[in-house]
């Protein structure tokens, strides 16, 4: 079903342009989404209404049928609830004198919403789309006077702490964080780009992937997988239309209360996050890769469009590099509020377009995955260089429980005698 939808899509709307793309436009325009507007674009471009409502109202930012003028979402994830939410939301339902999940007379659109990734500093809300802590003194009471008429409410863009690694100990994920990393002067300033540069004029892909299958980095999104053999998978299958077409997708979704580690690393250092997905598009053949940003992240996605503009101005994106003939496209796509899109086949469907229904494996998406293709499910934002770089300075490749791996002769690692443990949710990084 989803192959033939695609392929509607293409033939109507354009080529790689879908009706979840159509209808973000046109409630990012409007604020809702009518039974007569789905009637009206399916009529324009001769899709099935079906197929249209059902994408629609599939997900929770695109199901709104009635106008708003403002709105207030307050987060229901578990840090917020044993917050207090539950009183706030009550509170606010009698304040705008409507139940959650509708529109009041004033034109106040009140919901709930899961999870806005400041779990430490809540009851949280988004107020208008903008993030806001109703932890401190009157808060809770200033934003619903400012929905009611009265002053702007004030409050500034909540900050989650951040506790690196003790003095002298060895940092990798926040190696970059305050030290003007979310720029891309400042990126580079730090060395991000140059695993990519020499990776690109080096000329070996698979020696990219050699290298991550020597560092025995895994994915640490519950299951482990080796992101090595995950990446030569790619590589090794052709596009069955023969296209050579391959995907890098990159897993931005993350919807469990408590698991905002993407968040921070996006808002803090966009750049090595992007030089990841190169550097696994390179090692693989991929010419396009695909960011699925969450929707709650405001922030972040501000972050991440500004870093992904600034690369392409800079002709690392969608550009041949360092005079090769290597080039890769990266799209972000805005999830639209699925807290089933931070599962892998769910998040491909979506962004072909359609309903994001989980699909069956096999074929696994490695081997066709988005539409219909190989693709790389990237949940790391690590490149592959330093990591192995920190690994040999240690003496050795690292482990997965942390621990240094004995070498035999020839500097091949032995295979690790005991099984990993995984940090579960969808926080995980692919780290060694």
């Amino acid at each position: 079903m989803s192959k033939n939808l695609i392929a509607l899509q293409n033939k109507f709307l354009g080529q790689g342009q879908t009706v979840y793309d159509a209808l973000s436009r046109l409630h990012d325009q409007q604020g809702h989404i009518s039974d007569q507007d789905i009637l009206e674009l399916a009529r324009q471009h001769d899709l099935p209404p079906a197929h249209v409502r059902a994408t629609a109202k599939f997900y929770d930012d695109l199901a709104h049928a009635e106008p708003a003028t403002r709105t207030l979402k307050v987060c229901i994830g578990e840090a917020c609830r044993a917050a207090g939410c539950d009183g706030v939301m009550a509170r606010a339902e009698a304040a705008l004198g409507c139940e959650a999940g509708h529109v009041n007379t004033a034109g106040v659109r009140l919901e709930p919403v899961a999870c806005l990734g400041h779990c430490g500093l809540g009851p949280n809300a988004l107020v208008d789309g903008a993030p806001v802590s109703l932890a401190g003194p009157e808060a809770e009471a200033r934003v619903l006077a400012d929905l009611k008429g009265g002053p702007a409410h004030g409050l500034g863009e909540p900050k989650n702490p951040v506790y690196p690694p003790a003095a002298g100990k060895p940092s990798i994920l926040m190696r970059h964080f305050g030290k003007g990393a979310e720029t891309l002067a400042g990126a580079r300033a730090l060395g991000v780009y140059g695993a990519l540069e020499a990776a690109v004029k080096a000329g070996s892909p698979q020696s990219i992937i050699d290298q991550v299958k020597a560092s025995q980095l895994r994915g640490r999104g519950g299951a482990g997988f080796p992101t090595g053999i995950k990446l030569q998978t790619v590589a090794d299958h052709d596009a069955p239309d023969g296209s050579g077409r391959r995907f890098i997708v990159v897993n931005f979704d993350e919807g469990d209360a408590g698991s905002y580690i993407d968040k921070e690393l996006v808002e803090r250092d966009p750049h090595t996050l992007l030089e990841g997905v190169l550097l696994a598009a390179y090692a693989t053949g991929a010419q396009a890769a695909y960011i699925y940003a969450r929707a709650e992240y405001p922030v972040a996605q501000r972050v991440l469009h500004d870093a992904v503009a600034e690369a392409r101005a800079a002709g690392l994106i969608g550009a041949p590099l360092f005079g090769s003939d290597f080039a890769c496209e990266v799209q972000v796509v805005r999830g639209k509020g699925a807290y089933i899109c931070g599962e892998e086949t769910s998040l491909l469907r979506s962004i072909e377009g359609v309903p994001a229904l989980v699909s069956i494996r096999p074929p696994f998406p490695a081997q066709e995955g988005l539409v219909g293709l190989p693709h790389r499910g990237e949940q790391r934002r690590d490149p592959p260089q330093p990591l192995v770089d920190h690994a040999a300075r240690r003496g050795g490749v690292r482990g997965p429980r942390g621990g240094q791996v004995p070498r035999h002769q020839g500097g091949e690692p032995e295979p690790p005698r005991r099984a990993a443990r995984h940090v579960r949710g969808r926080a995980g990084r692919d780290l060694a």
